[in-house]
């Protein structure tokens, strides 16, 4: 997915969120084939995977990519059930990048998801700027991730939303 005059550019239908999404994560978590500690010291690798049984030694930027695909789906599908409606989909990009950063667990018992249950868009995405802690500490990432005018969640997720 590509930016287009400072919006991301979103496809249609769930195909769109997913590379939407792949494009936003990737653009946050970065890409590293090597095992690394992330700022609360969880180790990690591609793009932003904690699941240590995904790794191979000799990954490439190509297998970080289609492996993030791959795991997309193992938040998506909790996601939607749990909203149990249509998003937009600038709100269901910025949702899915949440949860994937987040885990599911969290994002099921967040403020977000009980907007999202209730249709309540707006409300759901400002709530996106609660969740800039991690291990008891504001993390500068996290802020930024949630709140950058131009690449932040909140910003990706208002994009569909009506003035």
């Amino acid at each position: 997915m590509a930016m287009r005059r400072g919006r991301l550019y979103i496809g249609a239908g769930l195909g769109g969120v997913m590379a939407a999404t792949a494009t936003l994560t990737t653009h946050w978590e970065g890409v590293k084939t090597t095992i690394y500690r992330d700022v609360i010291g969880k180790e990690t690798f591609c793009i932003g995977e904690t699941d240590l049984s995904k790794y191979r030694p000799n990954m490439t930027i190509e297998d970080c990519r289609k492996l993030l695909v791959e795991r997309l789906w193992d938040y998506e599908i909790p996601l939607q059930k749990a909203v149990g409606r249509a998003m937009p989909p600038s709100v269901h990009v910025a949702m899915l990048d949440a949860s994937y950063n987040l885990g599911n667990r969290a994002m099921a018992r967040s403020s977000m998801m009980k907007h999202l249950q209730r249709g309540e868009w707006r409300e759901a995405c400002a709530a996106l700027s609660l969740y800039t802690m991690a291990a008891g500490k504001v993390i500068k990432g996290l802020v930024n991730r949630r709140g950058d005018p131009v690449w932040g969640e909140r910003t990706i997720c208002e994009q569909d939303l009506a003035p």
